[in-house]
């Protein structure tokens, strides 16, 4: 008998460790799978930047920077490079791909890398309405997204 719940209890200890690391349904896994990077025709070339929310948590100041798509620079006031790799205005995710399906900003994301003394510290997507979801962690400063900026409309003939 004492063999029998030392094997039940080692059971449930087991299924509520897999159960603990899995998604809830219809949520893919985003930790255990490469996905597929598509930029829609309708997104490519409309949008120049993004702005960026920088907090310093230690001086207690907020402000905004506003950093091209495509490019490495230094956010000033900060230790910080930042890329921009992506922005999608209406970020979608299934199990084989990331892309956009809108060129509405319903759901604004961008691909960030953030490097601290050219090493790499942060390289995932950020979220202006859910900031918390794979939010960048530094013990002293916060970058957020804000949101996109469009690219400049060339004069129609």
């Amino acid at each position: 008998m004492q063999k029998i719940i030392i094997l039940l209890i080692g059971f449930s200890f087991i299924s509520t460790l897999a159960f603990a690391q899995q998604m809830p349904p219809g949520h893919p896994d985003v930790q255990q799978k490469e996905r597929q990077v598509i930029v829609p025709d309708f997104v490519k070339g409309k949008w120049d930047a993004i702005v960026i929310r920088i907090e310093d948590r230690q001086g207690k100041e907020t402000w905004e920077a506003t950093v091209p798509i495509g490019k490495r620079l230094q956010l000033q006031g900060t230790p910080f490079e930042i890329e921009v790799q992506y922005f999608f205005p209406s970020f979608f995710m299934d199990d084989a791909r990331i892309t956009s399906v809108s060129n509405d900003p319903h759901n604004p994301a961008a691909k960030i890398v953030v490097y601290e003394d050219a090493k790499k510290i942060h390289d995932g997507w950020i979220f202006a309405a859910m900031p918390e979801v794979h939010a960048f962690n530094h013990p002293r400063y916060g970058l957020l997204l804000v949101r996109g900026v469009e690219a400049q409309k060339q004069n129609k003939k």
